[in-house]
């Protein structure tokens, strides 16, 4: 009983202090002059439920009044990305055929440029390519040089004709044709050309001494059928002549012409086997040492840093497998995943320039351009 008597004397204490520091807390505004700009004799509100701010209060609460106005509120998302490689400045550089390496010329990290050697492979399917295109080189070569011969002949032997018709002496045919090829067929046409002469000679001098009478008419009948028969023959070895080297030539054309298309197919088989990576070395790379066919120099197709490197010297590798990863990391793209629920509040297009922070880095949020939107969406994550 006189616990309880004592609790109800303290509370009755609490509210009497209470009581006289509320009294001296208006006592003192009244008397410093400080007006409560809100208060209203109308209002509905008691002294009980009104919260009185006075300037002093204001300003140390840092409240600030200002005129309301409409306008465009922004929203700005935050969405999750990741780094992704420039497609255009990015390549897996895979092994064109089966093969041992040779060596490893570069590590991760180092910067190469394009043409570049980045590995030394050796595959016995490149060098039967290899050597299958030198031999249709060298196949090639004797035939235009067959051709080149069949043409001169032709050439010559055509224009020993033309002078033999037109009746040149045959010293002036030899001196104008001891530059030019003419082969067996224009010896055999300058030697029927002489005979025919030396008939021509005899039937004239025949024909004097007949009209004499000191020789007999059947003499110079024989005479002149020589002559007939001479002119006849160089005539028709003419006509053969210039057959025989214009088919020569022909044939010779057509096996040269053969000898190039085995020679393009022979590239294109080559260049089949090494894929992309007779683009990106600028040929076919065909080593001129013949006991070096087999050895490949892979190049890097473009100037960027080795990212990766998945095997080492003297390893036996497969097609297509993967030797090397090589970007050029001067651009990057950002891939940024976008949730269903933000579609309708996302508004960007193609072009649209976009913050991206990178808090691991502790870099300001650095501006990028929008590429694409893609339409794509992931079945499991949305």
């Amino acid at each position: 009983m006189s616990a309880l008597v004592a609790l109800l004397v303290v509370v009755a204490a609490a509210w009497n202090l209470k009581n006289r520091e509320l009294g001296t807390n208006q006592v003192d505004a009244s008397a410093s002059g400080e007006a409560d700009p809100e208060a209203s004799p109308t209002s509905d509100f008691d002294d009980a439920q009104r919260v009185r701010l006075y300037d002093r209060k204001i300003d140390v609460a840092g409240i600030r009044w200002e005129e309301v106005q409409r306008g465009t509120l922004v929203v700005t998302r935050t969405l999750p990305a990741r780094f992704a490689y420039d497609d255009t400045r990015h390549v897996s550089l895979r092994t064109p055929t089966d093969g041992v390496l040779e060596s490893i010329l570069v590590k991760p990290g180092d910067s190469v440029d394009r043409g570049q050697p980045v590995a030394v492979l050796r595959s016995p399917s490149i060098g039967t390519a290899r050597n299958q295109i030198l031999s249709e080189k060298a196949k090639l070569d004797l035939a235009q040089e067959t051709y080149r011969w069949e043409a001169d002949i032709h050439a010559g032997v055509s224009d020993l004709a033309k002078r033999i018709r037109a009746g040149e002496a045959i010293d002036a045919i030899k001196q104008s044709m001891k530059d030019k090829t003419i082969g067996e067929f224009g010896g055999q046409l300058l030697t029927m050309y002489s005979k025919s002469n030396l008939a021509n000679q005899l039937s004239r001098s025949v024909g004097d001494l007949g009209d004499s009478g000191a020789i007999s008419g059947r003499v110079i009948q024989e005479r002149q059928s020589d002559r007939q028969q001479s002119e006849a023959a160089l005539e028709a070895a003419i006509e053969q002549s210039l057959f025989q080297t214009r088919q020569s030539m022909i044939q010779a054309e057509a096996k040269r012409n053969d000898a190039e298309r085995r020679l393009r197919i022979a590239k294109q088989t080559l260049g089949t086997l090494l894929g992309t990576l007779a683009d990106s070395m600028g040929g076919l790379d065909v080593s001129p040492n013949e006991l070096d066919v087999s050895r490949l120099t892979i190049q890097s197709p473009l100037t960027g840093t080795i990212e990766s490197k998945t095997f080492s010297a003297s390893e036996r590798v497969a097609a297509q497998d993967e030797l090397f990863v090589i970007a050029d990391t001067s651009s990057l793209w950002v891939e940024a995943d976008i949730r269903g629920r933000d579609w309708q509040s996302i508004h960007v297009s193609e072009g649209d320039v976009v913050m991206v922070s990178t808090p691991a880095m502790n870099m300001p949020p650095q501006p990028a351009t929008v590429y694409t939107i893609g339409r794509q969406v992931d079945p499991a994550s949305g």
